[in-house]
């Protein structure tokens, strides 16, 4: 038996009309006939509602009989799909980061007179960049980038931090004045953590937030 029979027989036993089946997990009556008739696939939220509606168990729609191995193909389909958004998120994320960032010092010692430098240094250092680590923090925080991985990536930010300011402002000093360069500021490292570290709390804060709201809707449908 196929997904979509087994979804109609569900229904059927559980008493309820497509009309009914629908509206208490939230979709449109031509979206279930679709889902029966296959037309359409539901997702895999969709069909763990739709277990809880009709009392059935996950394995009797998903798992009993030779048909419903179009439909796992399906799920895995749409896992990959996810996957790829996901890895597609992250790489943008890391190339918005990186392209801030060189442009920064690309701006910095190409482009600018050396009377502007002072002001766009700090322009930069305090406003450009902090707020993108920060906006792209957030992000990852909501969309649970590089999953518990990305608690780490604070550390990252902050290094480039540092790294912005140890190739801006104290290498133009060296260059000046031929003195002692030294090493990257480990407050600079620790600033520009700190400013990461707290958009992915908040960003965290937020994706479970939204998970609540969902779950509560789900519960008052």
């Amino acid at each position: 038996m196929n997904i979509g029979a087994k979804l109609k027989e569900a229904r059927t036993a559980a008493g309820l009309t497509q009309e009914q089946a629908a509206e208490a997990i939230g979709v449109s009556r031509q979206t279930l006939s679709h889902w029966e008739n296959e037309k359409t696939y539901p997702d895999v939220l969709s069909v763990i509602a739709l277990s809880d509606a009709y009392g059935v168990s996950l394995d009797v729609l998903l798992k009993e009989g030779a048909g419903s191995l179009g439909y796992r193909a399906y799920l895995r389909e749409t896992t990959d799909a996810a996957r790829s958004r996901r890895h597609v998120g992250e790489v943008v994320i890391t190339a918005v980061l990186l392209l801030v960032w060189a442009a920064g010092l690309i701006e910095f010692w190409v482009f600018l007179d050396p009377s502007q430098a002072m002001g766009y240094g700090l322009v930069f250092l305090w406003a450009v960049y902090p707020l993108t680590a920060f906006v792209l923090s957030v992000v990852i925080g909501v969309q649970d980038y590089w999953g518990k991985a990305k608690w780490a990536l604070p550390l990252v930010f902050g290094v480039l931090y540092a790294a912005a300011s140890y190739l801006t402002f104290d290498l133009a000093n060296w260059l000046e004045f031929q003195g002692s360069l030294g090493a990257p500021s480990l407050f600079a490292v620790m600033v520009g953590a700190l400013i990461s570290l707290l958009g992915v709390a908040l960003g965290v804060g937020m994706g479970w937030l939204k998970e609540v709201v969902l779950e509560r809707k789900g519960d008052n449908r």
